[in-house]
């Protein structure tokens, strides 16, 4: 986690089984809000599954709780098909992808041979304390994800 204000209670907080990165970002003396980086396990097997609904159900229960406005950004091994995101979307947060009305824009697998990224299972998720005043997929640049990139104003 990378920012130019000051981080504050930074933890590494367990959700669902796994560990999670989560940061209060001081903006000014007046606005601060909370980061987490996520990045959930792949629901491949029905134990996996088991603890992604888990952690996504831990993940709704920080953005319908929290106190501060709240960031959520990173791998969620979801698509908004998967009705566990769409509950935690539901919670309060906005996926910058939607507010800008994005079009199709997969995010996994980069580095497929055959087939080209199809899912977008990368997302940010943002308080509506946020704008979101731009919204974009970068290039391969090693991971098996497409960056995204998203910008935001708090309000």
């Amino acid at each position: 986690m990378y920012s130019r204000f000051p981080l504050r209670d930074a933890a590494a907080p367990t959700v669902g089984d796994g560990m999670s990165l989560r940061a209060t970002v001081q903006v000014d003396e007046n606005r601060r809000f909370v980061m987490y980086a996520v990045h959930t396990i792949s629901p491949t097997s029905s134990t996996y599954t088991t603890r992604w609904r888990t952690q996504l159900t831990e993940l709704r229960h920080e953005a319908r709780t929290a106190t501060l406005p709240v960031i959520m950004a990173g791998d969620f091994n979801a698509t908004r098909d998967h009705r566990p995101f769409r509950q935690l979307v539901d919670a309060g947060v906005r996926d910058a992808h939607d507010v800008v009305g994005g079009g199709w824009e997969p995010t996994w697998s980069a580095t497929a041979v055959i087939v080209p990224p199809v899912l977008r299972i990368d997302h940010v998720l943002a308080s509506p304390a946020f704008a979101v005043t731009g919204f974009s997929v970068g290039r391969e640049d090693g991971s098996d994800h497409l960056p995204i990139l998203a910008d935001l104003a708090m309000r």
